[in-house]
């Protein structure tokens, strides 16, 4: 497997780490979804499945993200402690605490509006709802 891991193309490399993440859920998430346990899993050396990311960056997201549902559904069963799962989840995931204020779009980080706009909104659609209330009294 270590050389074709190597050369996996990008579909089946995420239908094998799907896999994986499907029985760290089914054996009740005795360990955390990681490069380390994934290579364990695959049985091949962890620089592997590291080359494999370097290779394909394109991918990374939707691996991190299904690691992510996975830290997250084993927090929410009190199977992994917050704190070390919050570690996971910004350190490998790429999940931050606060809102990045600019946004190259190179990271995919989506830039979040400010307090005054989020207000200014809300104002906007409350009016509007009450327009809508007004209007179906009419009728």
């Amino acid at each position: 497997m270590q050389k074709k891991l190597r050369e996996m193309a990008e579909e089946e490399f995420i239908e094998h780490y799907e896999k994986y993440t499907e029985d760290v859920m089914s054996n009740g998430f005795l360990e955390m979804p990681s490069k380390t346990n994934f290579a364990s899993y695959m049985n091949v050396p962890k620089k592997d499945v590291i080359y494999w990311y370097k290779q394909h960056p394109q991918a990374q997201d939707v691996l991190n993200q299904m690691t992510a549902d996975v830290i997250i559904e084993g927090m929410a069963k009190k199977k992994y402690q917050a704190s070390s799962g919050a570690f996971a989840l910004k350190n490998w995931c790429k999940w931050t605490d606060s809102p990045k204020q600019e946004s190259s779009g190179a990271d995919n980080t989506k830039t979040l509006m400010s307090e005054k706009e989020a207000k200014e909104r809300l104002k906007a659609f409350n009016a509007e709802q009450e327009g809508l209330i007004r209007f179906k009294k009419a009728d």
